[in-house]
């Protein structure tokens, strides 16, 4: 088994601090389905197979990993120089409007790592950012380009 990485994402409810145990009881396998992604701990951490497939029923969540996977260059330098500051985050959140897929996955990303604990309903999407426990800004692009 190789390394695996930590998602780029957060998520409420996430496997990420079972995710070393969780991985350990899959069997050998080619075909590799999560049917409800969220933060794709266990896929970022396990190897991968002959096919991998991310489900869920947040098209802008599937739409920021496909932007990820594709375009993680200009993802990155849509990213670079952003503060996590509760201003930005309202501005996002409340007037930011995305006109294409990738500025879509830019709103999505900011507001996954500002939210409180990675909630993305826009009812409940509150400023919850902390140095402590989140990744900094200044690292968002070195840990999108590991993924």
């Amino acid at each position: 088994m190789t390394q695996g990485i930590n998602s780029p994402l957060r998520y409420a409810g996430g496997k990420f601090y079972a995710r070393k145990l969780i991985i350990k009881l899959i069997p050998h396998h080619s075909n590799y389905i999560e049917p409800l992604a969220g933060g794709a701990s266990l896929f970022f951490a396990k190897d991968k197979v002959q096919k991998n497939w991310l489900n869920d029923i947040d098209p802008e969540l599937i739409n920021c990993l496909m932007t990820i996977r594709d375009y993680p260059k200009e993802l990155i330098n849509k990213l670079k120089g952003e503060k996590a500051t509760k201003e930005r985050h309202s501005y996002y959140k409340n007037e930011f409007k995305p006109t294409n897929d990738l500025e879509k996955a830019v709103r999505w990303f900011y507001l996954n790592r500002t939210s409180y604990s990675g909630i993305m309903n826009m009812q409940n999407c509150f400023w919850g950012y902390g140095d402590k426990y989140s990744m900094r800004p200044e690292n968002w692009p070195l840990n999108i380009r590991r993924t």
